[in-house]
């Protein structure tokens, strides 16, 4: 399912929920008790809606940049990992057996740590394939002036390629529960408060309006927090 129809999923079933709330709040709650609090509700909606609004765009933000960070960082790791590639095919054997082999595996076990985004870190078999790299590097003994340059050509290769991969570790760490919590948690408490002050045609039009912006924030808040599996760095991955 393509990201865009998963939006439009999103947005439709917060609309349905949204319009759900307001018929069984408008058999709870008499339109004479909504008239009473209207004003203390009018203060709450506002400042609830000024400080939920700067949250939304911060994060929003914050996400791209993320993404953006993501993307730069992948792209500098393929190169590094085809700069290695080339680097290997140049030692004599069995260095260029051992090294190209770890290569190849790096390659295999980097896309499905990429596509598995829940994997935990200590799952991963990348940091000893990356040690094993350095260890068939550092053992190889130079008998010639350009054997000792290619060496230490493999070895920042190799150093390369680890320091984008943690990079690119900690550049795709998820958000908080606790920012998810109060993110949902707002957004719930903003479509009530719509949903029972909208006793009108066009109250149910802002209360539309409303939750379709709100589910279409955070479902780009989230897509953006977690772009392999919302296919939004999917060519990247192809692309190693």
């Amino acid at each position: 399912m393509s990201i865009g129809l998963r939006g439009i999923l999103v947005v439709v079933a917060t609309i349905a929920g949204a319009l759900a709330c307001r018929a069984i709040l408008q058999r709870i709650v008499s339109r004479e008790r909504v008239r009473e609090a209207e004003w203390v509700g009018d203060m709450v909606m506002e400042a609830l809606a000024s400080l939920y609004g700067v949250l939304v765009a911060f994060l929003l933000a914050g996400a791209w940049d993320r993404l953006g960070d993501a993307r730069n960082t992948i792209a500098i790791e393929i190169n590094a990992l085809a700069d290695l590639r080339q680097v290997a095919a140049l030692f004599p054997p069995p260095t260029s057996t051992r090294l190209a082999a770890a290569v190849d595996r790096y390659h295999q076990r980097a896309i499905d740590e990429l596509s598995h985004e829940h994997t935990p870190r200590e799952a991963s078999e990348l940091p000893a394939i990356l040690g094993e790299m350095f260890r068939v590097v550092a053992a190889f003994e130079p008998r010639a002036p350009a054997e000792t340059q290619l060496q230490a050509l493999a070895l920042d290769a190799v150093k390369d390629l680890a320091d984008q991969r943690r990079t690119r570790e900690w550049s795709t760490q998820p958000l908080p529960g606790l920012v998810w919590w109060i993110l949902i948690g707002g957004a719930a408490a903003m479509i009530v408060l719509v949903a029972i002050s909208s006793s009108v045609r066009l109250g149910v039009l802002y209360l539309v309006l409303l939750a379709g912006v709100i589910s279409l924030a955070l479902f780009s808040i989230y897509a953006l927090t977690y772009p392999v599996r919302a296919g939004l760095i999917a060519a990247a991955i192809r692309s190693m």
